[in-house]
């Protein structure tokens, strides 16, 4: 099977997931900080599963998309972590989806503003700028795709919890 943009973006429009999670590290001195996790998943369970997957991961390796098969029992996954391959995964299904396009648009912004942003992650000193940033994606997430199987402003509601038990006023 030849494979093409048309049928990776129905295949993930079927089988696929956007995943934004925000959740507290544990450092090595003793402390907490907030990482943002960010990455794309296309799961299949059948027999044939785990060798489709592989033609995907085969067809966007072609075009420079880091992505790689993770199989679990039954299942196999194909899974786009780094931010480049996200971005390009991202360009190349624009326009192509019909139920995922909305959360499609809002993992790229925030892969965006992360890119813009990425100097002050690495560094990991609270500031506003930082405070912004956590809560501009969990904003622009709680308001597309989670707020659909979560409570009104989950991802906000998560930022501010973490915060608080690093001693971080909100207000």
């Amino acid at each position: 099977m030849a494979l093409n943009y048309d049928y990776t973006a129905g295949l993930f429009d079927g089988e696929g997931s956007f995943i934004v999670t925000l959740s507290q590290r544990k450092r090595k001195a003793g402390s907490t900080s907030i990482a943002l996790y960010m990455w794309v998943s296309i799961g299949q369970s059948h027999a044939n599963g785990k060798d489709l997957i592989e033609q995907v991961v085969e067809f966007l390796k072609q075009d420079g998309i880091n992505a790689y098969p993770k199989t679990s029992g039954n299942a196999t996954q194909l899974r786009i972590v780094e931010i480049e391959s996200l971005l390009k995964f991202c360009e190349r299904l624009s326009g192509k989806l019909l139920l995922k396009q909305e959360p499609l648009e809002n993992f790229e912004m925030i892969l965006r503003l992360r890119q813009q942003k990425n100097i002050a992650l690495k560094n990991r000193t609270w500031s506003e700028e930082l405070l912004d940033f956590y809560r501009t994606v969990a904003i622009i997430w709680d308001t597309t795709y989670r707020s659909r199987f979560h409570e009104k402003n989950y991802y906000e509601s998560k930022l501010f919890a973490m915060l608080e038990q690093k001693g971080i006023s909100t207000y």
